[in-house]
């Protein structure tokens, strides 16, 4: 009986130091950057123009995410994935808060940084895919709540393709998950059409395969959980006192040989 106890309380403080360590994993601090949201792959079905022409023209297609109740994200990069027929080692970013038809919310970060074009070996409408990332970001923490992101390649002319990719959610990682249509255009490119119309729902320019705009972009960053990593451990240990019955004012039999507690839940 006595090895059995000590296998079984063994076991328990094994199965609780591995709760430990995954819970401080997780805890602010250990954080990892890794895409934070994405809308989804591009599904090949539309676009809409996506470049600015320094002193010529601009158009912006804004993409909403969502920063999940609890957590805070520090952003380091952001991207979008374009059908382009010219070459870009730059782009103009920007984070909103607020934004709804006809109205451009609130800005909260923007700016025109270095980027990468990387070809992703596709051919969309005729043009190459890729995608053009901004990283190296830094100073940029959201809180929980709704913002939107436009990331638009500068190109040399207005005769230049720049057009970003419509997304159905596939591989989305995040929310909203290409598919709430929840987007907007703006812009000269965009207002020179439109009579003046800023912040345009951009469904009145394309739509995925589903009939929503939603565009394929991303922020990329780390994602801070506002529990602490004491708070966490805690609970993982209570959990783990419920789960085999322990306490420090009661002692259940623990389980031997041939016998098994049934599982909570």
């Amino acid at each position: 009986m006595t090895t059995r106890l000590f296998r079984a309380t063994a076991g328990l403080w094994r199965t609780g130091l591995v709760v430990v360590v995954l819970c401080l994993e997780s805890a602010p601090g250990a954080s990892r950057a890794g895409t934070l949201w994405y809308n989804g792959s591009p599904d090949g079905s539309n676009a809409a123009y996506n470049a600015v022409v320094p002193a010529v023209q601009q158009g912006l297609v804004y993409g909403e995410f969502i920063v999940p109740t609890s957590q805070t994200w520090t952003i380091t990069g952001v991207f979008s994935n374009d059908a382009m027929n010219t070459t870009t080692t730059s782009a103009y970013w920007e984070i909103r808060q607020g934004v709804s038809a006809g109205q451009g919310g609130t800005l909260l970060d923007s700016g025109t940084d270095p980027a990468t074009q990387q070809d992703l070996n596709n051919t969309v409408f005729g043009y190459e895919e890729y995608e053009v990332s901004v990283s190296g970001l830094s100073g940029i923490t959201l809180g929980p709540g709704t913002y939107w992101l436009a990331v638009a390649p500068i190109v040399a002319g207005d005769q230049s393709v720049s057009d970003i990719l419509t997304t159905s959610g596939t591989n989305a990682i995040g929310m909203p998950r290409g598919n709430d249509g929840n987007s907007y255009v703006d812009g000269s490119f965009y207002t020179s059409q439109n009579g003046g119309i800023h912040f345009e729902p951009a469904g009145d320019y394309a739509t995925n395969n589903n009939g929503l705009a939603d565009f394929s972009m991303g922020v990329v960053g780390y994602a801070t959980p506002e529990p602490s990593s004491r708070d966490m451990v805690l609970g993982a240990l209570a959990l783990l006192a419920a789960r085999y019955g322990v306490s420090r004012w009661s002692r259940r039999p623990l389980a031997v040989e041939g016998q098994h507690p049934g599982r909570s839940g």
